[in-house]
Protein backbone atom coordinates (compact mmCIF):
# COMPACT_ATOMS: atom_id res chain seq x y z
CA UNK A 1 0.00 0.00 0.00
CA UNK A 2 1.56 3.28 -1.12
CA UNK A 3 0.98 6.36 0.99
CA UNK A 4 1.68 9.64 -0.85
CA UNK A 5 4.25 11.92 0.74
CA UNK A 6 1.70 14.71 1.27
CA UNK A 7 -0.46 12.27 3.24
CA UNK A 8 2.54 11.24 5.36
CA UNK A 9 3.18 14.89 6.12
CA UNK A 10 -0.47 15.35 7.14
CA UNK A 11 -0.07 12.52 9.64
CA UNK A 12 3.07 14.17 11.03
CA UNK A 13 1.23 17.47 11.43
CA UNK A 14 -1.62 15.75 13.22
CA UNK A 15 0.81 14.02 15.57
CA UNK A 16 2.68 17.15 16.61
CA UNK A 17 -0.71 18.76 17.32
CA UNK A 18 -1.59 15.75 19.49
CA UNK A 19 -4.24 14.57 17.01
CA UNK A 20 -2.61 11.50 15.45
CA UNK A 21 -4.45 8.26 16.27
CA UNK A 22 -2.67 4.93 16.90
CA UNK A 23 -4.39 3.59 13.77
CA UNK A 24 -2.88 6.37 11.65
CA UNK A 25 0.54 5.73 13.09
CA UNK A 26 0.20 2.00 12.39
CA UNK A 27 -0.92 2.78 8.83
CA UNK A 28 2.09 5.03 8.35
CA UNK A 29 4.64 2.51 9.60
CA UNK A 30 3.09 -0.40 7.69
CA UNK A 31 2.83 1.62 4.48
CA UNK A 32 6.48 2.64 4.58
CA UNK A 33 7.38 -1.01 4.97
CA UNK A 34 5.59 -2.19 1.86
CA UNK A 35 8.11 -0.96 -0.69
CA UNK A 36 11.71 -0.40 0.27
CA UNK A 37 13.19 0.44 -3.10
CA UNK A 38 16.20 2.79 -3.04
CA UNK A 39 13.84 5.72 -3.61
CA UNK A 40 11.58 4.57 -0.78
CA UNK A 41 14.55 4.14 1.56
CA UNK A 42 15.65 7.70 0.81
CA UNK A 43 12.11 8.93 1.47
CA UNK A 44 11.96 7.09 4.80
CA UNK A 45 15.30 8.50 5.94
CA UNK A 46 14.36 12.05 4.93
CA UNK A 47 10.93 11.95 6.56
CA UNK A 48 12.37 10.40 9.72
CA UNK A 49 14.86 13.26 10.02
CA UNK A 50 12.11 15.82 9.41
CA UNK A 51 9.97 14.19 12.09
CA UNK A 52 12.85 14.31 14.58
CA UNK A 53 13.41 18.00 13.92
CA UNK A 54 9.71 18.82 14.07
CA UNK A 55 9.27 17.08 17.40
CA UNK A 56 12.14 19.10 18.81
CA UNK A 57 10.91 22.49 17.63
CA UNK A 58 7.10 22.27 17.70
CA UNK A 59 5.40 22.96 21.04
CA UNK A 60 2.50 20.77 22.06
CA UNK A 61 1.50 17.87 24.27
CA UNK A 62 3.67 14.77 24.13
CA UNK A 63 3.86 11.49 26.04
CA UNK A 64 5.54 12.06 29.37
CA UNK A 65 8.74 10.12 30.08
CA UNK A 66 8.02 6.86 31.83
CA UNK A 67 8.94 3.27 31.06
CA UNK A 68 11.25 3.41 28.05
CA UNK A 69 9.76 0.34 26.34
CA UNK A 70 6.85 0.65 23.89
CA UNK A 71 5.54 -2.38 21.98
CA UNK A 72 5.38 -1.79 18.22
CA UNK A 73 2.14 -3.57 17.34
CA UNK A 74 1.95 -3.56 13.51
CA UNK A 75 3.05 -6.95 12.23
CA UNK A 76 4.79 -5.35 9.27
CA UNK A 77 7.20 -3.59 11.61
CA UNK A 78 8.40 -6.90 13.04
CA UNK A 79 9.65 -8.16 9.68
CA UNK A 80 13.26 -7.55 8.70
CA UNK A 81 13.85 -5.98 5.32
CA UNK A 82 17.15 -4.55 4.12
CA UNK A 83 18.86 -3.71 7.42
CA UNK A 84 19.15 0.07 7.13
CA UNK A 85 15.67 0.49 5.68
CA UNK A 86 14.12 -1.75 8.32
CA UNK A 87 15.81 0.26 11.02
CA UNK A 88 14.53 3.46 9.46
CA UNK A 89 10.93 2.25 9.54
CA UNK A 90 11.17 1.03 13.11
CA UNK A 91 12.91 4.15 14.31
CA UNK A 92 10.42 6.43 12.60
CA UNK A 93 7.75 4.99 14.88
CA UNK A 94 10.12 5.16 17.84
CA UNK A 95 10.74 8.84 17.18
CA UNK A 96 7.02 9.55 17.13
CA UNK A 97 6.60 7.95 20.54
CA UNK A 98 9.72 8.98 22.39
CA UNK A 99 11.08 12.31 21.25
CA UNK A 100 10.16 15.34 23.32
CA UNK A 101 10.66 18.84 21.91
CA UNK A 102 13.36 21.21 23.03
CA UNK A 103 12.34 24.85 23.45
CA UNK A 104 12.24 26.45 20.02
CA UNK A 105 14.34 29.47 19.13
CA UNK A 106 12.80 32.64 17.71
CA UNK A 107 13.31 32.99 13.97
CA UNK A 108 16.30 35.08 12.99
CA UNK A 109 17.88 34.92 16.43
CA UNK A 110 21.47 36.26 16.42
CA UNK A 111 24.15 33.60 16.35
CA UNK A 112 25.66 34.66 19.69
CA UNK A 113 22.33 34.00 21.45
CA UNK A 114 21.55 30.65 19.88
CA UNK A 115 20.95 28.09 22.65
CA UNK A 116 21.83 24.98 20.63
CA UNK A 117 23.52 22.53 22.95
CA UNK A 118 26.14 19.99 21.87
CA UNK A 119 25.23 16.34 21.59
CA UNK A 120 25.21 13.81 24.41
CA UNK A 121 24.91 10.10 25.10
CA UNK A 122 21.73 8.36 24.01
CA UNK A 123 20.31 5.83 21.56
CA UNK A 124 17.25 3.87 20.55
CA UNK A 125 17.42 0.07 20.72
CA UNK A 126 14.98 -2.00 18.63
CA UNK A 127 14.51 -5.57 19.86
CA UNK A 128 13.61 -8.59 17.74
CA UNK A 129 9.94 -8.46 18.75
CA UNK A 130 9.58 -4.82 17.69
CA UNK A 131 9.86 -3.21 21.12
CA UNK A 132 11.90 -0.03 21.25
CA UNK A 133 13.97 1.04 24.25
CA UNK A 134 15.06 4.67 24.68
CA UNK A 135 18.47 4.12 26.26
CA UNK A 136 18.99 7.74 27.31
CA UNK A 137 16.00 7.40 29.66
CA UNK A 138 16.81 3.88 30.89
CA UNK A 139 18.69 3.67 34.19
CA UNK A 140 21.31 1.09 35.14
CA UNK A 141 20.11 -2.50 35.30
CA UNK A 142 18.55 -5.21 33.13
CA UNK A 143 16.29 -3.85 30.38
CA UNK A 144 15.43 -7.05 28.48
CA UNK A 145 16.14 -10.78 28.16
CA UNK A 146 16.46 -12.48 24.77
CA UNK A 147 17.28 -16.19 24.80
CA UNK A 148 20.71 -16.62 26.38
CA UNK A 149 21.37 -12.85 26.40
CA UNK A 150 20.58 -10.51 29.26
CA UNK A 151 20.61 -6.90 28.11
CA UNK A 152 21.65 -4.30 30.69
CA UNK A 153 22.70 -0.69 30.99
CA UNK A 154 25.94 -0.31 32.92
CA UNK A 155 27.48 3.14 33.47
CA UNK A 156 26.04 4.57 30.27
CA UNK A 157 26.76 1.64 27.96
CA UNK A 158 24.69 -1.30 26.72
CA UNK A 159 25.99 -4.78 27.59
CA UNK A 160 25.00 -8.33 26.60
CA UNK A 161 25.59 -10.88 29.36
CA UNK A 162 25.25 -14.63 28.74
CA UNK A 163 22.82 -16.51 30.98
CA UNK A 164 24.30 -19.93 31.88
CA UNK A 165 22.21 -22.84 30.62
CA UNK A 166 19.94 -20.71 28.46
CA UNK A 167 19.56 -21.47 24.76
CA UNK A 168 20.85 -18.90 22.28
CA UNK A 169 18.05 -17.19 20.37
CA UNK A 170 18.40 -16.28 16.66
CA UNK A 171 17.43 -12.70 17.43
CA UNK A 172 18.66 -9.46 15.90
CA UNK A 173 18.90 -6.04 17.55
CA UNK A 174 19.22 -2.59 15.96
CA UNK A 175 20.98 0.20 17.85
CA UNK A 176 20.43 3.69 16.45
CA UNK A 177 21.96 7.00 17.52
CA UNK A 178 19.92 9.94 16.20
CA UNK A 179 21.61 13.21 15.38
CA UNK A 180 23.04 14.76 18.54
CA UNK A 181 23.65 11.41 20.25
CA UNK A 182 26.50 8.91 20.63
CA UNK A 183 26.47 5.58 22.45
CA UNK A 184 28.65 2.62 23.38
CA UNK A 185 27.69 -1.05 23.26
CA UNK A 186 29.55 -4.19 24.35
CA UNK A 187 28.49 -6.92 21.92
CA UNK A 188 27.88 -10.54 23.03
CA UNK A 189 31.47 -11.56 22.13
CA UNK A 190 32.98 -8.71 24.17
CA UNK A 191 33.63 -6.42 21.21
CA UNK A 192 33.25 -2.75 22.16
CA UNK A 193 31.60 -0.41 19.66
CA UNK A 194 31.29 3.37 19.88
CA UNK A 195 28.53 4.73 17.60
CA UNK A 196 28.82 8.29 16.31
CA UNK A 197 25.75 10.47 15.79
CA UNK A 198 23.20 9.52 13.11
CA UNK A 199 24.42 5.91 12.91
CA UNK A 200 22.79 2.48 12.98
CA UNK A 201 24.28 -0.88 13.98
CA UNK A 202 22.49 -4.20 13.37
CA UNK A 203 23.81 -7.32 15.13
CA UNK A 204 22.70 -10.65 16.66
CA UNK A 205 22.17 -11.11 20.40
CA UNK A 206 24.45 -14.17 20.15
CA UNK A 207 27.14 -14.96 17.57
CA UNK A 208 26.43 -18.57 16.55
CA UNK A 209 27.55 -18.84 12.90
CA UNK A 210 30.94 -19.24 11.27
CA UNK A 211 31.59 -15.50 11.50
CA UNK A 212 30.65 -12.61 13.77
CA UNK A 213 28.82 -10.35 11.36
CA UNK A 214 27.36 -6.87 11.99
CA UNK A 215 26.00 -4.19 9.68
CA UNK A 216 26.71 -0.48 10.02
CA UNK A 217 25.26 2.70 8.55
CA UNK A 218 27.08 5.87 9.63
CA UNK A 219 30.25 5.84 11.71
CA UNK A 220 31.60 3.63 14.49
CA UNK A 221 34.84 2.75 16.24
CA UNK A 222 35.42 -0.95 16.94
CA UNK A 223 37.63 -2.70 19.46
CA UNK A 224 37.13 -6.29 18.36
CA UNK A 225 37.52 -9.07 20.91
CA UNK A 226 39.94 -11.76 19.74
CA UNK A 227 38.34 -15.07 18.77
CA UNK A 228 38.82 -17.85 16.23
CA UNK A 229 35.74 -16.82 14.26
CA UNK A 230 36.36 -13.75 12.06
CA UNK A 231 34.53 -10.52 12.78
CA UNK A 232 32.95 -8.82 9.75
CA UNK A 233 31.56 -5.30 9.41
CA UNK A 234 29.41 -4.60 6.36
CA UNK A 235 29.12 -0.82 5.93
CA UNK A 236 27.72 0.26 2.60
CA UNK A 237 30.49 -0.15 0.01
CA UNK A 238 32.94 -1.43 2.65
CA UNK A 239 33.43 -4.96 3.97
CA UNK A 240 35.91 -5.17 6.86
CA UNK A 241 37.20 -8.58 8.02
CA UNK A 242 39.22 -9.01 11.23
CA UNK A 243 40.09 -11.42 14.03
CA UNK A 244 40.88 -8.90 16.77
CA UNK A 245 41.84 -5.29 16.27
CA UNK A 246 40.93 -1.59 16.65
CA UNK A 247 39.60 0.39 13.70
CA UNK A 248 37.20 3.13 12.65
CA UNK A 249 34.60 2.92 9.87
CA UNK A 250 32.96 6.01 8.36
CA UNK A 251 30.22 5.13 5.89
CA UNK A 252 27.57 7.86 6.02
CA UNK A 253 25.19 7.81 3.08
CA UNK A 254 25.52 11.58 2.57
CA UNK A 255 29.33 11.51 2.28
CA UNK A 256 31.12 11.16 -1.05
CA UNK A 257 33.41 8.45 0.27
CA UNK A 258 33.50 5.58 2.74
CA UNK A 259 36.63 5.18 4.88
CA UNK A 260 38.08 2.47 7.12
CA UNK A 261 41.07 3.44 9.30
CA UNK A 262 43.20 0.91 11.18
CA UNK A 263 44.65 1.77 14.60
CA UNK A 264 45.89 -1.59 15.85
CA UNK A 265 46.22 -5.14 14.52
CA UNK A 266 45.35 -6.11 10.95
CA UNK A 267 42.20 -5.89 8.85
CA UNK A 268 41.18 -6.74 5.33
CA UNK A 269 38.95 -4.13 3.68
CA UNK A 270 37.39 -5.09 0.35
CA UNK A 271 40.19 -7.67 0.08
CA UNK A 272 42.92 -5.06 0.75
CA UNK A 273 45.14 -5.87 3.74
CA UNK A 274 45.81 -2.90 6.05
CA UNK A 275 48.47 -2.47 8.70
CA UNK A 276 48.29 0.06 11.59
CA UNK A 277 48.18 3.67 10.43
CA UNK A 278 46.75 2.82 7.02
CA UNK A 279 43.38 3.75 5.60
CA UNK A 280 41.15 2.37 2.87
CA UNK A 281 39.01 4.87 0.93
CA UNK A 282 36.14 3.89 -1.36
CA UNK A 283 35.07 6.77 -3.59
CA UNK A 284 33.39 7.00 -6.97
CA UNK A 285 33.29 3.22 -7.35
CA UNK A 286 37.05 2.92 -6.82
CA UNK A 287 39.05 1.95 -3.75
CA UNK A 288 42.56 2.91 -2.70
CA UNK A 289 44.87 2.42 0.27
CA UNK A 290 46.41 5.47 1.97
CA UNK A 291 49.67 4.21 3.50
CA UNK A 292 50.12 6.98 6.10
CA UNK A 293 46.69 8.19 7.21
CA UNK A 294 45.83 10.82 9.82
CA UNK A 295 44.49 8.38 12.41
CA UNK A 296 44.04 11.17 14.95
CA UNK A 297 41.56 12.88 12.64
CA UNK A 298 39.72 9.62 11.98
CA UNK A 299 38.86 9.01 15.64
CA UNK A 300 38.67 12.62 16.82
CA UNK A 301 34.88 12.27 17.23
CA UNK A 302 35.37 9.33 19.62
CA UNK A 303 37.90 11.33 21.64
CA UNK A 304 35.52 14.25 22.00
CA UNK A 305 36.57 16.86 19.49
CA UNK A 306 36.23 18.04 15.89
CA UNK A 307 39.41 17.91 13.83
CA UNK A 308 39.02 19.55 10.46
CA UNK A 309 41.88 18.96 8.03
CA UNK A 310 41.69 20.61 4.61
CA UNK A 311 37.92 20.06 4.49
CA UNK A 312 35.42 22.02 2.41
CA UNK A 313 32.60 23.83 4.16
CA UNK A 314 29.99 21.29 3.08
CA UNK A 315 31.77 18.42 4.84
CA UNK A 316 32.46 20.58 7.90
CA UNK A 317 28.78 21.50 8.16
CA UNK A 318 27.65 17.89 7.78
CA UNK A 319 29.65 17.02 10.91
CA UNK A 320 28.13 19.99 12.76
CA UNK A 321 24.65 19.07 11.55
CA UNK A 322 24.89 15.55 12.96
CA UNK A 323 26.37 16.50 16.32
CA UNK A 324 24.22 19.52 17.16
CA UNK A 325 21.06 18.15 15.51
CA UNK A 326 20.51 21.22 13.34
CA UNK A 327 19.52 21.82 9.74
CA UNK A 328 22.09 23.46 7.49
CA UNK A 329 21.27 25.47 4.37
CA UNK A 330 23.60 27.29 1.98
CA UNK A 331 22.65 30.68 0.62
CA UNK A 332 24.36 32.25 -2.39
CA UNK A 333 27.81 31.26 -3.63
CA UNK A 334 29.55 28.62 -1.52
CA UNK A 335 33.13 29.33 -0.48
CA UNK A 336 35.78 27.05 -1.97
CA UNK A 337 38.16 27.56 0.94
CA UNK A 338 39.29 24.51 2.90
CA UNK A 339 39.27 24.53 6.68
CA UNK A 340 41.66 23.07 9.24
CA UNK A 341 41.43 23.27 13.01
CA UNK A 342 40.52 21.47 16.24
CA UNK A 343 37.82 22.25 18.80
CA UNK A 344 36.10 20.28 21.56
CA UNK A 345 32.69 18.80 20.76
CA UNK A 346 31.62 19.98 24.21
CA UNK A 347 31.77 23.58 23.00
CA UNK A 348 28.57 25.39 22.10
CA UNK A 349 27.66 25.61 18.44
CA UNK A 350 28.22 29.35 18.69
CA UNK A 351 31.89 28.84 19.56
CA UNK A 352 32.39 26.37 16.72
CA UNK A 353 30.78 28.65 14.15
CA UNK A 354 32.67 31.69 15.43
CA UNK A 355 35.91 29.75 14.96
CA UNK A 356 34.96 29.15 11.33
CA UNK A 357 33.85 32.75 10.86
CA UNK A 358 37.22 33.97 12.10
CA UNK A 359 38.66 32.89 8.73
CA UNK A 360 36.66 35.75 7.10
CA UNK A 361 35.55 33.38 4.34
CA UNK A 362 32.17 32.25 5.67
CA UNK A 363 29.25 33.70 7.65
CA UNK A 364 26.43 32.12 9.67
CA UNK A 365 23.06 33.08 11.11
CA UNK A 366 20.34 31.03 12.79
CA UNK A 367 16.64 30.66 12.13
CA UNK A 368 15.38 28.40 14.92
CA UNK A 369 17.50 25.26 14.62
CA UNK A 370 18.45 26.11 11.06
CA UNK A 371 21.96 27.38 10.30
CA UNK A 372 22.25 29.58 7.21
CA UNK A 373 25.70 29.51 5.59
CA UNK A 374 26.80 32.33 3.29
CA UNK A 375 30.00 34.14 2.25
Amino acid sequence: MHVPEDQLRDIYRKYVNNQCTPEELAQLVAALGEDLSPAAEEQVARLMDETWEQLQTTPGQYPLPGTPVVPMRPAAVRRWWKPVAAAAVLLLAAALYFLRPSPSLPAGQPLAEAAIAPGQQGALLTLEDGRVVALDSAGNGVIAVQGSAELAIDSGKLTYNTRPGAQAAPAMNVLHTPRGRTFRVILPDGTAVWLNAASTLRYPVAFTGEERAVELSGEAYFEVAKAERPFRVKAGALAVDVLGTHFNVNSYADEERAVATLMEGRVKVNNNLLTPGQQFVQEGGKGRVIPAADTEEAISWKNGYFRFKDENIQRVMRKIERWYDVEVAFRGEVTREEFSGTISRDRSITEVLELLESTKTVHFKTEGRKIIVSR
